[in-house]
């Protein structure tokens, strides 16, 4: 069985690789340039060797400004635009489609729970799927914040 740490390091090596597999349009061009990579994928805990796959990715480091965003009456402008936000929207999306092809009786990872008809039905992943995200920086605002005392034990300095 994989540690947390080789886990993390396949995925962490996957994402990379579904992202050097995209074309070169909008990403970094020089030395000068950089960006951030988030990914999700799913690991098959029951299958041999814990096959993953990477399910969504996403790059980027920017935000609009308030004052574009605040002029943009038809909503149409994506606001954040930083990595683990878009890889977070893109595994929705990836949900999402997986949820039409279950009902759509094709191959699929979500799967009914109790009854699979009327309003009050629910879904989830198989329960053999393990869902890992990455991102090759920490995240921007309250997510990157970390608690003092972990910090402390950590030997950085404290303020």
């Amino acid at each position: 069985a994989d540690s947390d740490f080789a886990l993390g390091e396949r995925v962490a090596l996957a994402c990379i690789e579904c992202y050097r597999a995209l074309p070169q349009t909008g990403k970094p061009t020089g030395e000068r340039e950089w960006t951030v990579l988030a990914g999700v994928a799913l690991v098959d805990d029951e299958a041999s060797g814990r096959p993953l796959q990477v399910v969504a990715i996403g790059s980027g480091t920017k935000c609009l400004p308030a004052s574009v965003a605040d002029a943009d009456a038809t909503g149409l402008r994506t606001r954040d635009g930083h990595a683990e936000v878009c890889a977070r929207r893109a595994f929705r999306r990836y949900l999402c489609a997986q949820l039409r092809a279950h009902f759509d009786e094709e191959p699929s990872v979500v799967e009914a729970v109790g009854a699979a008809d009327g309003a009050g039905a629910r879904y989830r992943l198989r329960p053999s799927l393990t869902v890992v995200f990455f991102s090759s920086a920490s995240p921007c605002g309250d997510a990157s914040l970390f608690a003092r005392t972990a910090s402390a034990e950590a030997g950085a300095c404290s303020a």
